[in-house]
């Protein structure tokens, strides 16, 4: 079993007021823990969530705790050949599950004027691009970075007036995970 743990989180509360489903102790139960998104998690909290797991039995010397690093790839423009306006400003707009970490990376290569977070599996409608193609308007930004996910769902949209960027998800795993090991 494979478990990911979200460094971002404050804590493992248990729902409903936390995300977790079964108390931390459950750990125990997997073959490998993932920490993910460590480096937007900041220092204190990577240290927190390796310290729990670690309590757990989970260690990189055992060979059984991996940490995950998310960064953005290129930026594909849609259409017309672009270069993504690198520090200059764009609008964002999103349907996943953790829209603030995507703003994050974002906001490292360029000025967010405006973030659309939908939730989760959001069906983007034609109104949400007008809305997006407003905003677009007031802020003299026509550029909008979506990820590889919602472009797919947005693609069928008329676009038109906007340039838009969709942002490539990329992760490193530390130390280099052996996947052979899956199909021992």
């Amino acid at each position: 079993d494979l478990v990911l743990l979200d460094a971002t989180e404050k804590s493992p509360g248990l729902l409903p007021t936390g995300r977790f489903r079964e108390p931390i102790s459950s750990l125990k139960r997997a073959d490998y823990v993932f920490l993910t998104k460590t480096n937007l998690a900041g220092e204190e909290k990577t240290k927190f969530w390796l310290k729990m797991a670690e309590e757990q039995g989970f260690s990189s010397a055992h060979g059984n705790l991996f940490v995950i690093d998310y960064q953005l790839g290129d930026f594909k423009s849609v259409g017309e050949r672009k270069v993504f306006p690198q520090g200059q400003s764009v609008i964002l707009a999103s349907a996943i599950a953790r829209p603030k970490s995507f703003e994050q990376l974002v906001s490292r290569e360029a000025h967010v004027m405006k973030h659309f977070a939908y939730s989760d599996h959001h069906q983007w409608s034609q109104a949400d691009v007008d809305k997006i193609k407003n905003t677009a308007e007031n802020v003299l930004s026509r550029a909008l970075v979506v990820t590889e996910k919602d472009y797919v769902k947005l693609s069928d949209l008329n676009l038109n007036g906007l340039i838009v960027f969709v942002a490539a998800l990329e992760i490193t795993i530390h130390p280099p995970f052996p996947y052979e090991k899956l199909f021992e």
